[in-house]
């Protein structure tokens, strides 16, 4: 009877904890509630082919209500519920409530869990017309640069001129370009940065594009400051001939020009610019003359004038000018153990000077030296120097051109013929 009783009580404490599992533990009847499961939207590359999309703002989700055994109701997550909504059944625009089905991991038999209810029963989207086109990029320049600094918009550089939009058609349709705004309040150097962009209507205003994709998010812009100046223009001028800086009016046009550069390019070029050289004892420049030069700048450096070449007109006051022929030549610094051959007889000359004085001077009034310290035996030309004999009546007077006279040198020693 002893036993009996012990084995009845250990019976009774058995029974007792397997309803307790069964109660606490097992509980076929258990229920749980999960909140905001997300609903996975399938086939919107479907939708798309179709020229519609979802426009609907928030993500939807759904609450669910189960029921089955306590130990897999502990174990099923949120994350483990999988809701799908197939798009490929949307055909037209409008507002759209579509069933979605609802699937537990493979760990949990088919028939784990009851839905005793669900919230929403119907995922409701909104579906409109799909729209893509390429809009201009267009930079709004903000402020001013300097007085003496300059804003070289036509360079404007951009890493992309347009931009590719999608989204809703009739929000497409309202959009022609994407704003940029560039500030260049008191700017000095070259703005270089990336730019968010506002993707505008026709008329410059901001269109709602909250829904509207872009292919970048920022554009690129390059936009070129430099700083101005205005530079003299100059001409390096060898007076001669009878031409002074007394008597030679030389005039240039334009005299100035205004330029654009960097702060060093600038600095290294100057106040001035020499465009040419002029050497008036040349028959070039004889009489009055204009001729033109190229205004020719250091790399990096541009005109802003607009004008790519100086005119320079070349007047003489009170000057005239001849032709002479000279037959009066003297050579100088014969070597030894030679002769000369042959001289030639003349040399015309230009000469030019007061009028006056010009219409004087005769050819017996000049000297043609010729020097002929390092002549060798044979023919050659020679350089001519050119001496008035009376210099004091004809103070003013000078030769232009350079001249040269043949001689024909051999070797003996009965000097100059």
């Amino acid at each position: 009877m002893k036993n009996k009783v012990i084995y009845a009580l250990l019976s009774l404490v058995i029974a007792f904890g397997l309803w307790m599992y069964v109660v606490t533990v097992v509980n076929p009847g258990s229920e749980n509630t999960y909140y905001n499961i997300p609903v996975v939207l399938y086939n919107e590359s479907v939708l798309k082919e179709k020229g519609l999309m979802i426009t609907t703002d928030k993500e939807p989700a759904v609450t669910l209500k189960l029921r089955g055994n306590r130990v897999d109701l502990n174990k099923l997550k949120n994350s483990d519920i999988t809701l799908i909504v197939d798009l490929s059944r949307i055909n037209d625009p409008g507002q759209q409530s579509l069933d979605y089905s609802i699937s537990y991991p493979g760990e949990f038999a088919d028939n784990a869990f009851e839905v005793l209810s669900r919230s929403p029963d119907w995922i409701t989207l909104d579906i409109v017309e799909w729209g893509s086109k390429d809009v201009d990029v267009t930079v709004d320049y903000i402020g001013s640069v300097p007085a003496d600094y300059i804003v070289k918009k036509e360079d404007t550089v951009l890493d992309h001129d347009k931009v590719t939009i999608t989204g809703p058609k009739s929000v497409i349709d309202r959009i022609t370009q994407a704003r940029i705004g560039v500030d260049l309040q008191d700017q000095t150097d070259t703005v270089s940065q990336s730019y968010r962009f506002t993707l505008c209507d026709a008329a410059g205003e901001p269109v709602d594009a909250a829904q509207v994709q872009t292919n970048v998010a920022e554009v690129g812009v390059t936009v070129k400051i430099q700083r101005v100046k205005d530079v003299k223009l100059l001409l390096s001028v060898t007076y001669g001939g009878g031409a002074t800086e007394v008597n030679t009016t030389i005039t240039l046009d334009p005299t100035t020009i205004r330029v654009a550069g960097s702060e060093r390019l600038l600095e290294n070029l100057g106040d001035t610019l020499t465009v040419g050289v002029m050497n008036l004892n040349s028959e070039e420049y004889l009489k009055d003359t204009e001729k033109t030069f190229p205004i020719v700048l250091p790399e990096g450096i541009d005109n802003l004038t607009g004008q790519d070449e100086v005119t320079v007109s070349i007047h003489y006051a009170g000057l005239d000018s001849k032709p002479l022929s000279v037959s009066n030549v003297e050579l100088i610094g014969l070597p030894k153990g030679m002769t000369v051959a042959y001289v030639a007889p003349k040399v015309t000359l230009t000469l030019r000077g007061p009028a006056v004085m010009i219409q004087k001077i005769t050819s017996e009034d000049l000297l043609i030296r010729v020097d002929l310290t390092n002549a060798g035996v044979g023919s050659g030309l020679y350089k001519a120097q050119v001496l008035i004999t009376n210099s004091g009546d004809y103070a003013g007077v000078g030769v232009v051109g350079t001249y040269e006279i043949a001689v024909e040198l051999k070797e003996g020693n009965g000097g100059t013929p």
